[in-house]
């Protein structure tokens, strides 16, 4: 298994803490835990979008926010891939989603052609129009963002286990018999000193 990172460790509890399903507004069980969801809330993406060629894909995010770091959104892809190789993490696409192309986040709506999305109305409270960045990535990485975005996610209990320290069964024994050895040492040296000063007695 190899390190991660401190981005990649809050991204992984973000998996584990994030429930499977929550009821919205009009008490109908909708996903929390699939892909485009836990993105758009981990970096505060508006939008998500693939190409229609599935060779590249850009997001929107809003300008007021300094959340998104682009470095970090590519790395969980790539963790995202590393999790499911590895067997941590179970992905099952949603067949609704299978073709879909562009993630948008629920509470917004896109106003005309240019780069301006706005809230959609609360409570009858019409919240101003937002500013956005749109950011492109060519990327052979682009299929796999659309898989990522339209499944579900199933943390196994060995990923669950993983994230309570970050470390592998192995690790922890490895450590174990660390410790089992400084003990050891000290318990030797413990015995030593008091033999010497026995001896310094007599």
């Amino acid at each position: 298994m190899r390190n991660f990172t401190d981005f990649e460790k809050s991204f992984i509890l973000e998996i584990i803490n994030t429930p499977l399903e929550k009821k919205n507004a009009n008490g109908e069980e909708v996903f929390m835990r699939c892909g485009s969801t836990l993105l758009r809330k981990f970096f505060y993406c508006i939008k998500i979008e693939i190409a229609p060629d599935k060779k590249s894909f850009s997001i929107d995010f809003d300008r007021k926010t300094d959340r998104l770091n682009y470095t970090n959104f590519i790395d969980s892809f790539y963790l995202i891939r590393y999790l499911e190789d590895n067997l941590y993490l179970g992905i099952d696409q949603i067949p609704s989603e299978a073709d879909k192309l562009d993630f948008i986040d629920p509470k917004y709506e896109k106003e005309g052609d240019g780069d301006k999305y706005k809230v959609k109305k609360i409570q009858g409270v019409s919240i101003p129009q937002r500013l956005i960045n749109t950011l492109t990535f060519n990327s052979q990485l682009a299929a796999e963002v659309q898989r990522f975005c339209s499944s579900v996610y199933h943390p196994t209990s060995a990923l669950i286990d993983l994230a309570k320290d970050f470390k592998t069964p192995e690790m922890r024994i490895a450590e174990k018999q660390i410790n089992i050895a400084w003990w050891a040492i000290g318990v030797a040296l413990f015995i030593g000193l008091l033999s010497i000063l026995i001896s310094i007695c007599k």
